[in-house]
């Protein structure tokens, strides 16, 4: 069983970083955790918000 869901663990993993690499544009080689995915692209709304909110101030 446990060969089974490792296996399973494994095809998620790189279903994740497939679409990591498609949605990001993310390079090849570069792999990234779904957490790690989610703190950038928390980073990048945050960034945005903050040009967003400079424009309006100004």
């Amino acid at each position: 069983m446990f060969h089974w869901l490792n296996g399973e663990v494994a095809a998620a993993d790189r279903m994740i970083s497939l679409v990591n690499r498609k949605v990001c544009g993310i390079p090849e080689g570069a792999r990234l955790s779904l957490q790690q995915w989610g703190e950038k692209a928390k980073q990048e709304g945050q960034n945005k918000m903050s040009l967003h909110e400079s424009f309006l101030l100004n």
